[in-house]
């Protein structure tokens, strides 16, 4: 039972919130806003309830609150404070009955209503209840305030918003609780820029990263240090040496009045920098100096950083020179021996050992990760280079420099390189996948399209490469050389149902191109999960379609200015099977709509059964929201192990305005994991 079975047949409950007795929010329902509801409904019972104590009249009960338009029902019920916003006051006691005679338990840190009595006994509960519990003690705001900025600054420095965010809606709350401005501490037209740089650095994009960042060098403590530490990443990570090393100095300057953590994030930045720079005795210096501050808070992870950076950044130099090679080896072996199940640290060592020519070494150090599901991406793809050159399906030395090419971000000397490669070995398929994904990434559809739909037509394909491939198609449909690409080859595959919703219209092959810059970006989803992709969308108001690809299977999302336009994967259930359940439509009625594949979009098959008289447009409205809802339950439970890509050129396009949606993509969200978590998944 919840929230809902509660009020149940009681006409006028606009809205509700059952909030614990520290005033958080556990579940809310209807068109109020469930947060300002529980803060009312908390402010009231408390003020009450200590009113109450003073004059000696015994713990608070219920009160019904009256305003111009509506009516405020709270009441305790134990362990609950439950409130009700009413159209009028005519309902009250409706509804203050059912609150008295409902049964609610903890399980767990969640609360659930478990018995609603009626009749009779509904008035003897009343008298029975308990009174209530004192609350449980407050931490002090300001331990409350310093740990909120402690969270923030980590969830700031390794890119995730949505832990960020909650971090500041605690900053905010003790800061409130202190009576201090929020001004000294929290700047959210910065926190915005802060995120949207966040963004850009793990969506391929760095160099906007860095000139969004860069500039942010005034303002609350906090945020200067993780803008100045992120426009460090972001500049070496573009190649943009100086300005990376001008943001990591400053951060390292911010750092000095933060905690060891900080300075040991700043000082390893930038001391990567100034390797990357050649300046080997420096970052070193300044590398020793962030394992000290790592070591300081016992951070074995912060320490393996270090080295997995400093090997990285000597590997980058072997390749021109053989001699840094064992330099690297020996930093990414002290890495291993802090991580050693961190694949990322043993795909580094794969790609040494697969530069020295020990392809045994080098297939041991990653088959290991291959006992356990998911396999990570970057250990497949390594382990296809080292087979393919024991094979002798391509000669080492081009092995070694794909490698390499594989991780580089898209530009014209990474495309130049990856032709010489093709040209040297046209039938190898990593090569060619490389290749069009670095493409796409710098807005030549045609030239990405073309490979892909070869790829696409090869029957020998590894699973994890025609995930990618499809992934890729799916970027491309409707970017103007979707003429090339037919829908099958999109949806073929065991993992893919004709229900995926990866149809847009479609142009002519002879269509002029006009991709803007950065049309696409993609990435992994080890470093950028579901969740955080959708909010760093959203928080941006990006209008176009986010495709997904992993090992559960394909799935897209399609935004218009940050809110859900639609969505659908190839386990959830489609739209005309949530119609026929709900006795919307019958499945006769429906068979002719599905014969093409393009019809089974969700978006165009509602839009077709609605203006043809088979369904009335509000209950389509419902199906399609159910649909999403199920579709971003599979999304958020998809393994780290998959990739996404994100094209503004996709744009769903709007049959009929009866069935268009646009859902709060938030509020979506947390009614996804309040699911989840009320069936303990």
């Amino acid at each position: 039972m919840s929230l809902d079975t509660l009020f149940e047949h009681i006409d006028g409950v606009l809205g509700a919130t059952v909030a614990n007795t520290s005033g958080e929010l556990c579940e809310s329902l209807g068109g109020a806003s469930g947060a300002d509801l529980a803060s009312v409904s908390w402010v009231l019972t408390a003020s009450l309830g200590r009113v109450g104590l003073a004059l000696g009249l015994g713990s608070f009960r219920s009160v019904v609150s009256h305003a111009p338009r509506s009516a405020l029902v709270a009441a305790a019920k134990a362990p609950v404070i439950i409130a009700a916003e009413l159209r009028s006051d005519a309902q009250a006691s409706a509804v203050l009955q059912r609150i008295m005679s409902s049964r609610w338990v903890s399980v767990g840190h969640r609360i659930v209503l478990v018995e609603l009595e009626a009749g009779p006994k509904a008035v003897r509960l009343e008298r029975e209840i308990p009174a209530k519990a004192p609350p449980a003690p407050r931490s002090d705001p300001r331990d409350d305030a310093r740990e909120a900025r402690r969270r923030l600054r980590r969830a700031l420095a390794s890119g995730q918003i949505g832990d960020a965010q909650a971090a500041t809606a605690r900053l905010e709350r003790a800061l409130e609780a202190l009576h201090e401005p929020t001004a000294n501490l929290l700047d959210p037209a910065m926190l915005d820029r802060i995120i949207e740089g966040v963004g850009a650095l793990l969506t391929g994009d760095p160099r906007r990263a860095m000139n969004t960042l860069g500039p942010l060098g005034s303002g609350p403590l906090d945020l200067r240090w993780a803008a100045q530490v992120l426009a460090t990443k972001a500049g070496l990570a573009c190649g943009e040496l100086e300005q990376a090393s001008t943001s990591g100095a400053a951060a390292c300057a911010v750092s000095a009045e933060l905690d060891p953590w900080c300075r040991g994030t700043a000082k390893r930045e930038h001391g990567l920098v100034l390797m990357r720079q050649n300046f080997l005795a420096a970052g070193r210096r300044l590398l020793d100096e962030a394992r000290m501050s790592f070591a300081e808070v016992d951070d074995n992870a912060g320490l393996a950083s270090c080295w997995l950076g400093q090997a990285a950044s000597i590997a980058a130099l072997a390749r021109q020179e053989r001699i840094h090679v064992y330099a690297a080896q020996e930093a990414a072996e002290k890495a291993a021996e802090l991580a050693p199940d961190d694949a990322n640290v043993a795909v580094l060592r794969a790609k040494l050992e697969l530069r020295l020519g020990s392809l045994e070494t080098a297939q041991r150090l990653l088959v290991r990760f291959t006992r356990t599901e998911p396999i990570p991406i970057a250990v497949e793809r390594e382990l296809a280079l080292v087979k393919a050159v024991r094979d002798h399906e391509v000669p080492h030395a081009l092995a070694v420099e794909l490698s390499w090419l594989q991780d580089s971000l898209p530009s014209q000397e990474t495309v130049d390189a990856l032709r010489l490669l093709e040209s040297e070995a046209p039938g190898f398929a990593l090569v060619r996948e490389a290749l069009a994904w670095k493409l796409l990434g710098l807005g030549e559809y045609r030239a990405s399209a073309r490979l892909f739909k070869e790829l696409s037509d090869q029957t020998d394909l590894a699973p994890d490469l025609q995930a990618r491939v499809r992934l890729g198609l799916g970027c491309i449909t409707g970017s103007g050389a979707s003429g090339l690409i037919s829908t099958n080859d999109i949806v073929q595959g065991e993992s893919l149902s004709a229900d995926v919703d990866l149809f847009v219209e479609v142009t002519e092959v002879g269509a002029e191109l006009q991709a803007p810059s950065k049309a696409v970006f993609s990435g992994e989803l080890h470093l950028f999960a579901v969740p955080d992709v959708l909010e760093f969308l959203r928080t941006q108001r990006r209008t176009g379609t986010l495709f997904l690809s992993s090992r559960q299977g394909t799935g897209v999302v399609h935004l218009s200015s940050g809110f859900l336009a639609g969505a659908s994967t190839s386990r959830s259930r489609g739209l005309g099977e949530i119609l026929t359940e709900r006795g919307l439509v019958t499945e006769a009625a429906l068979e002719p709509f599905l014969r093409e594949p393009h019809e089974c979009a969700p978006h165009v098959l509602g839009a077709r059964l609605v203006s043809q008289g088979l369904v009335e447009a509000e209950g389509m409205r419902g199906a399609l929201t159910r649909q999403i809802h199920e579709a971003l339950r599979d999304l958020v439970g998809w393994s780290a192990e998959g990739q996404f890509a994100f094209n503004s050129d996709v744009v769903i396009e709007e049959l009929n305005a009866d069935v268009a949606l646009v859902l709060d993509l938030q509020h979506t969200l947390l009614e996804v994991f309040k699911e989840l978590d009320e069936e303990g998944c």
